[in-house]
Parts: C-alpha cells; structure tokens; sequence
C-alpha cells in the first residue's frame, strides 16, 4: 500500500503540473486537474493505510488557511455553485482551488529524488508547450492534428472548434497550449529559471547539458513569441535574483556566457525571420499611460476596489465578477474599450483577484503561503549545496511570477505549476534542515 500510495502520490503531482498545462482547452485542463486530485487523494490513502506517518511541513497552517477561506467565501457567495464549480472560461472554482492546495500539501512531502521527477516531467512538458508556440509564431499549428482548426499568421491564432474551446483573439502572437499569450508568458517565467539555474550548475556531464540548453531554448523562444510585456519584466527581474543568487559551481563564467550567447542567438532568430518586426514593435511600444491594455486594465481595477468594499470579510466567492463590475457601458468605459463586451469576469491582478474572490482572510492566508514559499527557498538556497541550483532557480521564478501576477491571475495551467513549485519549496527546506521530507517507513505504534 505504502509504495502504491507513494506511486499515486507521484503521478497525480505529475498529472496536475505536467499534463494539465498540455491540454489544449480550459474544459480538459479543470478535467484533468479534478482528475489530478483525486489520484492524489488515493495515494495519500494508500500512504495511511501503509501505516506511515505523514510528516509536517510550514506550509500546512498557510495553505488550512486559505482553503477554509476558499470554502467560506463559496458557502457565502451570491452564487455558491457557480463558485464551486470551474468555469468554462477561466478553469476557476473551488474544486480546483482544493486541487491547488493538495497539490501543494502534497509536494511538500517529497523526498528530493521524487521532486527531481516531478521536475523532469514539468520540463519535458513545458518544452513541448515551447515548441507548438514557435510553431504557431511559424504559422503552423500543431493543435489542428488533435481537430482544433489553425488561424494562419496575419488574422489570429485561435482555437475555433469544439465548442468548448476558447476564442483568444491576440494576432499573431503565440498562445501555445494556453489559450492566451498572456498565460504562456507567465507559465515560462516559472520554468526559465529553474532551467538556467540548473543549466549553470550541472558540470561534466554533456547530455544533461545538452538537454537542458535544448529546453532552455525552446521555452526562452515561446515566453519572446508570446510577447507579454510583463512577462519580458518578471524575466528582467529573475535574471536579477540569479545574480545575486548563482549557483556555486568551478568556472561558471563560462556557463554564463554560452547560456547568454544562446538567448541572444535564439532572439535573433525570432526577430530576423518570420514576422519578427511585429516582436520588436512590440516591445519599442512599451508601457505609458495611454497604453490601450494598461488603461483598460486600470479601468477594472478602479472599479472592483468597490466591490471589494462591499464584501470585505468573505468576499464574492470564484467566477462572480462578470455582470457585476460597475461602469461597463460608460463612457469611461467606451472611450477606452471602444466595444461593447458581455461582461469582465476577471480583476488582472493577482491581488485584487483574491481579495475580490476570498476576501481579505483569503488574501492574508494567501499572502502567508508566499512569505512561507520565499523563507523556505532562501532556506535552501543558504544551508543545502546539494540542492541549491535548484532552489535558488525556483526562488527566482518565483520573484518574476510574482511580479507577473500584478497584472495577471492564478490560471489554470500556469497556476497548477505554481503550486507544485510552492509545495517543493517545502520539500528542500525541510531536506536543508536534514529532516525527511516525505512519509517515514516507520509503522505506527
């Protein structure tokens, strides 16, 4: 039972953090995380039923926390069951909030070797989720051989069929397995750093080396396609935190100039060929105070603060925001969309998307489980040599996730990662500290 559990354990983690994120539309994705779930479940049974004794972790209070909150602001929603469930649209609800949790529970009781696994799955994925966006920035989608029609390059890249899918209407700019560019800046924030990280650290052994440069480059390549702006800031600020934060290897120089040489090989390629002049506008355009996107993302944070006020304590509950913010149809608002919309489901912040959703006892618990994440990876990253590349990595995604966040939300794909990640910060810090960090063999007396 005990190894069996163990087994389960691992493959839900890998199902939630690796294959989630391949799914091509929201509808699969809150499928296969439920489903994630409840192998995971299965596996913490079997783990108590071969009489081990499930060890604790800092994160367990944080994360308690925030799914009682989760749970209250459901049970005192407007709308319970449309709180409960995941939306069509965004994958949001409380049954995929407690998977997130678990999720993290979870990974925070690995042992290394198992977190090491769950790593190289994220990995392998995220280099095909890499590979479909250059595609699609190519004008080749290989969604269309799974039956989801392709837009050639100069119309949209969109996912038109089934019916379940979404409808990203974003250009040229690549979405991958996403369904936005936005989520596929934000999911290659969280896996770039750990692989630079990793790139930098390993020493003689040129496989490995090979491998992780192939992946670097695809994932550097999709986070440039995407062209989110932010997510070129969240990576500005992670390169920053490595700095400061390098993994302590003979000759790293070296390794960081190749891996510099290959980013700038890779940019080049994107901008020179293909439609690249559209990257470089792109990024030329910056960010200003008439900026289109940064005016109409203020225009929903001026408004939902109200909201916020109005339910303080539980907030609204998930996916109860469309039909209610203020202003939709003002002239403020027509000025600055220039089109009528059937309603803004969501707050384009992190922060105030929590705050709106599970009021502000959702929002300190959650705030918690961050302070928790970034004092176990700086754990980690002071007192483990062994496993310092990989924390200082993830303690460098996290920075520029966090940053990323401000103008974006937990979505699932790139939130399910997030949370395996919070989970492993947990894990190291514990093997830091020369404790086991997954259920002792020892049976019960």
């Amino acid at each position: 039972a005990l190894a069996l559990g163990r087994g389960a354990v691992l493959a839900g983690l890998i199902g939630c953090s690796a294959l989630v994120p391949l799914m091509p539309t929201n509808d699969l994705k809150a499928d296969l995380t439920l489903l994630s779930g409840l192998i995971l479940l299965l596996g913490l049974y079997l783990v108590w039923r071969g009489r081990a004794v499930l060890s604790r972790s800092p994160l367990d209070l944080p994360l308690l926390t925030f799914l009682l909150a989760a749970v209250l602001a459901t049970v005192f929603s407007p709308r319970p069951f449309l709180s409960l469930f995941p939306s069509r649209s965004r994958g949001d609800g409380l049954l995929v909030y407690a998977v997130y949790v678990l999720t993290a529970w979870a990974a925070a009781r690995l042992k290394p070797n198992d977190l090491r696994v769950v790593l190289k799955a994220v990995l392998a994925s995220a280099t095909i989720i890499g590979a479909v966006a250059v595609a699609q920035f190519y004008g080749s989608d290989p969604l269309h051989w799974v039956g989801l029609r392709a837009i050639a390059p100069g119309q949209f890249f969109g996912i038109l069929t089934p019916p379940t899918a979404d409808l990203p209407l974003f250009g040229w700019r690549s979405f991958a397995t996403l369904g936005n560019p936005i989520f596929l800046g934000g999911y290659a924030l969280l896996i770039l750093p750990i692989v630079i990280a990793l790139l930098l650290a390993t020493s003689g052994r040129q496989p490995v080396l090979a491998v992780l440069s192939v992946v670097l480059a695809v994932v550097y390549a999709a986070l440039v396609v995407s062209a989110s702006r932010v997510a070129f800031a969240g990576l500005a600020l992670s390169w920053g935190a490595l700095l400061l934060l390098p993994p302590r290897v003979p000759c790293l120089w070296r390794r960081v100039v190749l891996t510099a040489v290959l980013l700038v090989v890779v940019t080049a390629v994107l901008t020179l060929a293909g439609p690249g002049d559209q990257l470089i506008g792109r990024v030329k355009g910056g960010v200003n105070a008439q900026d289109a996107s940064l005016r109409m993302k203020v225009f929903v944070w001026k408004h939902i603060i109200p909201l916020i006020a109005q339910r303080p304590l539980f907030g609204w509950g998930f996916s109860n925001l469309a039909g209610r913010l203020p202003g939709i149809g003002s002239k403020e608002y027509f000025e600055i969309y220039g089109f009528a919309l059937s309603g803004i489901d969501t707050a384009h912040n992190e922060t105030l998307h929590i705050a709106f959703s599970t009021g502000v006892i959702g929002l300190a618990a959650y705030l918690w489980i961050w302070a928790v994440v970034l004092k176990s990876l700086l754990a980690s990253v002071r007192r483990d040599a062994g496993h310092r590349a990989a924390a200082a990595g993830m303690l460098a995604a996290m920075a520029g996730y966090f940053l990323w966040l401000q103008s974006a939300w937990s979505h699932i794909g790139p939130a399910n990662v997030f949370w395996m990640l919070a989970g492993g910060s947990a894990a190291l810090a514990r093997s830091a500290q020369g404790v086991s960090s997954s259920p002792r063999d020892s049976p019960k007396r």
